[in-house]
């Protein structure tokens, strides 16, 4: 459900904002629910309890469980693919900005947004979903926790998605000569860093388990940009050719997008990705 307002405050003057809200019920959205046919809470002992110290100081101790390996081997070692009835993750987000038009020789917009996305669960996670009660950083089990999306596949790096707030503004000015002096902002809270440690579970093989209390209790730095473009367009008759310079990243800050999660790795909280490099572009545009 969306619901927006839009006012015109002046001639070339305008403010937009929009509520939005999603629900989504018995789907785990975030993965895969494919129990164990035949197996029940109480067919998970306890295993490996992890402890240590996260990197904000926090202490954290985490019980690991394995499930029944001769019970899943008397069910034909077979696996259900349902829905998970009980949970269900909504969204909640107002996003507003004020645009004005190109006039008296400048434009602008600036526009910002805070976003709630959680996950909730009817029963106790850890004791009625019939899945393996451990926390992993895809099944974190946290009644009202952050809903987050981890990045898959395709190489594009270990990307939590989940920013509460974000704000851009971008805006043009022409210069004498109509020489345009154009610029971009853009800022976000830092994407969570869910703290791990890889751990054998039984038939249930290798996984992530979550040491963090929740995906977003540690976060990256919050991301900020600003790049900037000047131009200038020459027309003849029909033709017009367009002299471009950007400067990208003018500050040249280093965020970190991406780092090792692996509390066990030697290189833990390693940055495998980060922001590019400030850069100067310089280009020619022909349209005809």
């Amino acid at each position: 459900m969306v619901v927006g307002v839009d006012r015109q405050l002046a001639n070339n003057l305008a403010l937009q904002v929009n509520y939005s809200w999603t629900r989504t019920h018995n789907y785990m959205g975030n993965g895969v629910y494919n129990p164990w046919v035949g197996l029940t809470a109480a067919d998970y002992t306890a295993a490996t309890l992890l402890t240590g110290t996260l990197p904000n100081g926090q202490a954290f101790s985490v019980q690991t469980y394995n499930p029944s390996s001769a019970l899943i081997a008397a069910n034909g070692n077979s696996r259900i693919l349902t829905n998970w009835d009980g949970y269900s993750s909504r969204y909640n987000g107002i996003e507003a900005s004020v645009v004005k038009r190109l006039s008296n020789r400048w434009m602008a917009r600036v526009g910002g947004s805070y976003n709630l996305s959680n996950e909730y669960y009817d029963q106790n996670p850890a004791r009625d979903n019939f899945g393996n009660p451990t926390p992993t950083d895809t099944e974190p089990l946290v009644n009202g926790g952050p809903f987050v999306v981890r990045s898959a596949a395709s190489g594009a790096g270990d990307y939590f998605i989940h920013a509460k707030w974000q704000v851009s503004a971008n805006g043009l000015y022409v210069l004498p000569y109509d020489i345009e002096l154009g610029g971009s902002l853009f800022g976000r809270q830092g994407y969570p860093f869910p703290v791990y440690k890889q751990v054998s579970l039984g038939t249930d093989g290798s996984r992530r388990v979550l040491v963090s209390p929740e995906l977003d209790s540690i976060r990256l730095d919050d991301l900020w940009n600003l790049d900037l473009r000047v131009a200038r367009t020459f027309r003849f008759g029909t033709t017009s050719f367009d002299a471009i310079a950007d400067l990208f990243n003018v500050f040249n800050a280093n965020t970190a997008l991406v780092r090792n999660r692996n509390i066990d790795s030697p290189t833990f909280e390693q940055i495998s990705t980060n922001l590019s490099p400030r850069i100067l572009r310089f280009g020619v545009r022909l349209s005809f």
